[in-house]
């Protein structure tokens, strides 16, 4: 009986041993979890920060710069137009009396060539075509002359 009281309590001392291995294994990956999830806090907290951070960010965007540059493009976009509308004005506002007096007269005399030019191109476009039209009948006649030329000289005279 003594010996079976000794393999018990032997057995006893394995199960208690392997239990107390078990036990401390899964102490370990508890720590190993434990520090895992404070890592993954810990990165979760720097993103909720930064995430935070680009939202004050944006924020402060859209608050203090956007309004200004808005601004300024209307600004800019009024400046266009206002150089624009002044290219399309003389410059005769700085001009002497005598200098706007000559440039009127410059003006008129443009206007007076621009009017002789047209005419001249349409002149220019009619004596064109009458030129085509004789050159036309030129060489008709003349291809005509060649057949009688060529007609009497070989007898057929129909003249």
């Amino acid at each position: 009986e003594r010996g079976e009281m000794q393999r018990k309590a032997s057995a006893a001392d394995q199960n208690v041993t392997r239990i107390m291995g078990e036990l401390q294994r899964l102490e370990a990956k508890r720590a190993n979890l434990d520090h895992v999830l404070g890592r993954a806090e810990d990165d979760i907290a720097s993103l909720r920060s930064r995430l935070e951070t680009r939202r004050k960010q944006t924020e402060s965007i859209e608050t203090d710069l956007i309004p200004p540059i808005e601004t300024e493009i209307k600004s800019l976009g009024s400046q266009i137009e206002r150089l624009n509308e002044e290219m399309g004005t003389e410059l005769s506002a700085n001009l002497t009396e005598e200098e706007r007096n000559t440039l009127s007269d410059l003006k008129s005399a443009q206007a007076e060539l621009e009017g002789q030019i047209e005419a001249a191109r349409a002149e220019l476009e009619e004596v064109g075509v009458e030129r085509q039209r004789m050159q036309s009948l030129l060489d008709d006649n003349l291809k005509k002359r060649r057949q009688e030329l060529i007609d009497e000289s070989t007898g057929g005279g129909g003249g």
